[in-house]
């Protein structure tokens, strides 16, 4: 007979899998081709874009044993959007050499990568290259600053 910590980790596996569940099942999931994300095209989920590279460019610098899935900082339920669970070990991190408010880190993978987000629905990109973009806060006459959702 499981304790009452067995039981709770049990119920949060359950929980998991249950999310996992209702996140590959939702209709809303967008999936694009190399056709409709051709280099330097882009898809917004949310306040986040993901821009199609050719390729990490030669200044950028690799990041080893990333293990965040976020491709936003933060706690908030907006800034949960997730590289999955399957597409993690196969994408390769990169910190541009250059950057701003706006500007993330780059992703490449050799296989399709999916952002997950509980909101914007998820968002299956076809392998390639992708610099993240965050949205521009509308702050006249005030610092740069990324929009948040």
């Amino acid at each position: 007979m499981p304790n009452s910590k067995e039981n709770t980790q049990i119920t949060e596996k359950i929980r998991v899998c249950e999310k996992k569940a209702l996140t590959l099942a939702r209709p809303d999931t967008l999936r694009l081709d190399e056709k409709t994300m051709a280099v330097g095209q882009h898809v917004w989920q949310g306040d986040v874009a993901f821009l199609r590279l050719e390729d990490a460019p030669k200044d950028a610098k690799l990041i080893r044993n990333r293990k965040v899935r976020q491709v936003v900082e933060g706690t908030t339920r907006g800034a949960r959007h997730c590289v999955s669970m399957e597409s993690m070990p196969k994408v390769m991190w990169y910190n541009p050499a250059v950057t701003d408010a706006l500007t993330g880190p780059i992703m490449e993978s050799s296989s399709v990568i999916e952002i997950e987000h509980p909101e914007h629905g998820n968002v299956c990109l076809p392998p390639g290259t992708y610099q993240i973009k965050y949205q521009r806060a509308y702050l006249p006459l005030q610092e740069l600053k990324r929009q948040r959702d």
